[in-house]
């Protein structure tokens, strides 16, 4: 009976424990989302106020930041001074592709990104810094709406982690 108990309690905190983690995801995202968005910011004060050349720039925003955006735009940085005069459009899908993986983001804000990539380094510096700000305002905007339903969403994935644990506890014992 007490090996049950036991067992029953381990399910039952393995399912907090996969809610905790999945509500974890959720606050993460919207973290990110706010850092990408103050990145793209600065990045856009790199180009259109120091004239920064764009790796330059990026190491720039890279130091400033910090979690998995720190490692986009160091990466993006160290890729886009390899690449000298071909086009940037494919480095920085390159390397937005690997940085997606370790990412909390999802196909929506990646996308955001993905787009920017195709206009930075081949256009003007006024069109850089509007693509840069229009990025960061639907960015801003994701985070908006991220932020209204992120306690919601959260605590609801940590009650099903819960509810599931017990369920199945109750069938398994």
């Amino acid at each position: 009976m007490t090996q049950r108990l036991i067992g029953a309690s381990l399910i039952v905190l393995g399912g907090s424990l996969y809610g905790l983690a999945l509500a974890r995801t959720l606050h993460a995202r919207l973290r990110e989302v706010r850092e990408l968005v103050d990145a793209l910011h600065l990045l856009a004060a790199e180009i259109a106020h120091v004239r920064a050349p764009l790796p330059e720039a990026l190491e720039r925003v890279a130091r400033a930041s910090r979690g998995t955006v720190r490692v986009l735009f160091s990466e993006l940085g160290a890729a886009v001074a390899r690449c000298s005069e071909g086009p940037i459009g494919g480095v920085w899908s390159a390397v937005l592709a690997a940085w997606a993986d370790q990412s909390s983001l999802e196909g929506e804000e990646i996308d955001v990104l993905q787009r920017l990539g195709g206009l930075i380094g081949r256009t003007g510096v006024d069109d850089q810094v509007r693509a840069l700000r229009h990025a960061a305002e639907r960015l801003g905007t994701i985070a908006n709406r991220l932020e209204s339903s992120v306690e919601r969403d959260a605590r609801l994935r940590l009650y099903l982690g819960v509810a599931g644990g017990v369920t199945l506890a109750i069938l398994l014992v």
